[in-house]
């Protein structure tokens, strides 16, 4: 039997060791989980029922240089390369579990059972922004994320727990340079028991679809990672950082 928090360690390490730049535990729920699947096509529709009790959620840091030329192709070059890193990353983790006598399941691009960002939030890796994606204190939203879920007894670490809601409130820059209008500039809405910023997705993707790439305008735009660090909101109050970015 292994010790919960021995092997969590030397699975973070592992996860490192890989190429993962963020590593967090997290106790699953079933909010953590969607209720039914999407892709692949053969198991469209299929209820997801097998809610394993704990997640390595990872994140895989993409390079700013690409990302500063979004909408254009070498932003969606760095997406794709960064999805294929966590995926990989997720097969050596899942494997080592396995061969340790657990079940794990790899969770990557295009074969989700779990909601990303909400993972990761609960993770410890970061809060979710109006854009809706995970905004992570050294990198921003420019990361792409992957988790393994697993039976195997794994020590939890804490959120972060940071106001980012209060910052975006008034930011709005991410829902103003959106070209589709998806991201919205009012106030949250309840959605599944929590205040968030829904995202229309259909125009999101419409955008993908009309230009060839995965736009990333958003990422690109968001002061995280670029001109703040998120963990200034802890330093700082809300309008003394406002005011430094109004600076710049």
């Amino acid at each position: 039997m292994v010790k919960p928090n021995e092997i969590t360690k030397k699975i973070k390490r592992i996860a490192e060791d890989c190429g993962a730049d963020l590593v967090g535990i997290a106790e699953t729920k079933p909010y953590h989980y969607y209720s039914h699947r999407g892709r692949p096509l053969e198991h469209y529709g299929e209820k997801v029922d097998d809610l394993l009790p704990y997640a390595v959620v990872f994140g895989v840091r993409m390079k700013r240089e690409n990302i500063e030329q979004a909408p254009n192709l070498p932003e969606v070059i760095e997406s794709s390369m960064s999805y294929v890193k966590a995926a990989i990353i997720g097969m050596q983790i899942s494997y080592f579990i396995r061969e340790l006598g657990y079940r794990a399941r790899n969770h990557m691009d295009g074969n989700y059972l779990v909601v990303l960002p909400t993972l990761a939030r609960d993770a410890g890796l970061g809060e979710i922004g109006r854009n809706g994606l995970l905004i992570t204190p050294k990198y921003g939203p420019a990361v792409r994320l992957g988790a393994v879920t697993t039976e195997m007894p794994l020590e939890p670490d804490e959120k972060l727990n940071i106001d980012l809601s209060s910052f975006c409130d008034i930011c709005t820059r991410c829902a103003k340079k959106c070209p589709m209008q998806a991201i919205p500039h009012g106030e949250r809405v309840m959605i599944d028991g929590e205040l968030r910023w829904r995202i229309t997705q259909e125009k999101c993707y419409s955008f993908w679809g009309k230009i060839g790439t995965d736009c990333g305008l958003c990422i690109k735009n968001c002061p995280f990672g670029r001109e703040a660090d998120l963990m200034e909101l802890k330093e700082y109050t809300l309008l003394q950082l406002l005011q430094r970015l109004t600076k710049k």
